[in-house]
C-alpha cells in the first residue's frame, strides 16, 4: 500500500513537471521590428498526454530581450532575422499585464503562452569570443567592422562616420 501511494505521488509529480516549461532553444521564424516581438519555433519535442512526441507549436508575439536601460535610453540592439537562434524562457506569471493586454487571472505558470526570447544562442563560439578572451576586451562586431574595448584603450576596425562634434584631448598619431 505504501508503495502504491509513493508511485501515485511520483506519477502526479511527473505529470505536473511535464506540463511545466522553463527554457528551450528555438528558431526565429519572423521578427516585427515595430513591436520588438517575434514568432519562434522551439526545438525538440513535447510529450503529449497519449505518450506521443510532437513538435512544439509555433509561439507568436514573443517579446525579445535586448540589454536596455529605460531611464537612460541606453542599450544595445541588433537585427534579428528569420533562422536566427534564440533561447526561449517561460515566465512564472502571465505576461498580459506587462504587455499591456489587460489583467489576467491565468494561473498558467511556465506556460508556452508566457514565452520571452533571448537572441544569440549559439551552437558554436563565434570568432569575436576568442578575440574578446585573447585581448581581455569587450568586442562588438558586425561583419568585418569591430569595436574592441580593453583596459588599454579602444580599437575601431572599419570605416568611421562621425555625426556630431569630435573633441580630442591628447595627440593624434599616424
Amino acid at each position: 500500500m505504501y508503495q502504491d501511494v509513493v508511485e501515485q505521488i511520483q506519477s502526479l509529480a511527473n505529470e505536473v513537471a511535464n506540463e511545466m516549461h522553463t527554457a528551450i532553444p528555438a528558431t526565429v521564424l519572423s521578427f516585427d521590428k515595430q513591436s520588438g516581438r517575434a514568432t519562434v519555433r522551439p526545438k525538440g519535442k513535447i510529450k503529449a498526454p497519449n505518450d506521443q512526441y510532437l513538435d512544439y507549436p509555433q509561439l507568436n508575439d514573443v517579446p525579445i530581450v535586448f540589454p536596455f536601460c529605460s531611464a537612460l535610453g541606453a542599450g544595445m540592439a541588433f537585427p534579428i532575422e528569420s533562422g536566427d537562434s534564440c533561447l526561449v524562457i517561460f515566465s512564472e506569471q502571465a505576461l498580459d499585464v506587462w504587455l499591456g493586454k489587460g489583467d489576467t487571472t491565468s494561473e498558467l505558470k511556465y506556460s508556452l503562452t508566457n514565452a520571452i526570447a533571448i537572441p544569440g544562442l549559439m551552437k558554436f563560439a563565434p570568432d569575436m569570443l576568442s578575440e574578446a578572451i585573447n585581448n581581455k576586451a569587450v568586442v562588438l562586431a558586425c561583419g568585418e567592422s569591430r569595436v574592441q574595448i580593453a583596459s588599454g584603450g579602444i580599437t575601431l576596425k572599419g570605416n568611421v562616420v562621425i555625426d556630431g562634434n569630435l573633441d580630442i584631448s591628447g595627440t593624434i598619431n599616424k
